[in-house]
């Protein structure tokens, strides 16, 4: 459930970003092809490639047709509506990275350090070792829309976020003392939930998911306690105590804040469709015993919900040129 600023990764880097770095050899460089580096738009000087907007492209476009249907953007009532959708999601996620970059930047951040190389590098090797080899490696990059000059440049701002998140600490720019911490967990922005969580997995019905999620919900509203019904239906397995999740503006995903927030303590939301499922949603009071036992987790996520919002606006004020390029794609075209 938890959501990023550097949200355009795929299963593939997810999976590389929690290796330990034990690697077999090393995977050289990839030449790209075709029109992979072409621009399609600049961010405060910053090229943003076809590369990346194709990958961002063909994940949301499979994601889209496996929730609405194979032949969605061809749909003659609500075709355009989902080609829309599809354009939202890619222009907005392109400008990522990006941002990362421009910003690290100004904060005096070298992103082409050799520690940051090395990580890349170490990653790379791990992954293709994985993989069982260079032919391993490059398969799973295709069957995620990804090339290898992509993925290197997501580990390397995955590598620069973390530097950056550290830089806006000790420039004052976001606050990481104990006190401002402490004051944003015991502040209306800062709040517990759990829920009832029905996942779409790959190859399900989507609609007798959704009605699970309704059964369940039938069930609360007849009374029956929370947890049972968690213990019954919920998929979300890492939720294994009542102590539920605590969290705060930028962490999760914007549908589920955005309900969880509008909850008064002790009141359960309907039915939150997401990209990867379902939830019902029940906001908690928060418990002082919990926060002062998990202080220091808890302050590791305000202060990376802190860095989150300082990106976002970032991103909203950034210079922004579409290349001519980038203006003729037609993304329901791209493949």
């Amino acid at each position: 459930m938890k959501k990023t600023f550097f949200r355009g990764i795929s299963v593939l880097l997810a999976a590389v970003l929690t290796l330990s770095f034990v690697a077999c050899g090393k995977i050289k460089p990839q030449k790209s092809k075709g029109d992979e580096l072409k621009t399609v738009m600049t961010l405060d000087g910053q090229d943003i490639y076809f590369e990346e907007l194709r990958y961002l492209t063909l994940n949301a476009r499979r994601d889209m047709e496996y929730k609405y249907g194979k032949n969605c953007f061809a749909d003659p009532q609500k075709g355009a509506e989902y080609k829309t959708e599809l354009e939202d999601f890619v222009w907005k996620n392109l400008k990522k990275n990006a941002v990362i970059m421009t910003y690290a930047r100004k904060l005096g951040i070298d992103e082409n350090s050799d520690d940051v190389k090395k990580a890349v590098q170490d990653a790379v090797d791990s992954l293709a070792d994985q993989a069982g080899g260079k032919d391993g490696y490059l398969k799973q990059l295709e069957e995620n829309f990804m090339t290898d000059h992509l993925l290197r440049y997501n580990l390397q701002a995955s590598q620069v976020l973390t530097l950056l998140q550290i830089k806006m600490i000790e420039s004052n720019v976001i606050d990481g003392s104990d006190e401002a911490a402490k004051a944003a967990m015991e502040g209306d922005d800062f709040i517990r939930t759990l829920h009832v969580y029905i996942q779409n997995d790959e190859g399900e019905d989507i609609e007798a998911n959704r009605q699970k999620a309704q059964t369940a919900l039938d069930e609360l509203n007849s009374g029956e306690k929370l947890t049972r019904v968690i213990g019954r239906y919920s998929e979300d397995f890492y939720m294994t105590t009542t102590d539920g999740y605590y969290f705060t503006y930028g962490e999760y995903d914007e549908a589920y804040e955005e309900t969880a927030f509008s909850l008064n303590i002790g009141e359960h939301s309907g039915i939150v469709e997401t990209s990867t499922g379902f939830f019902i949603i029940c906001r908690l009071e928060k418990e002082n015993e919990y926060i002062e036992k998990n202080f220091e987790a808890l302050k590791e996520r305000y202060l990376y919900a802190a860095a989150e919002a300082v990106l976002s606006q970032r991103s909203l004020e950034a210079t922004i040129a579409m290349t001519d390029f980038g203006k003729s794609l037609d993304l329901t075209e791209i493949n």
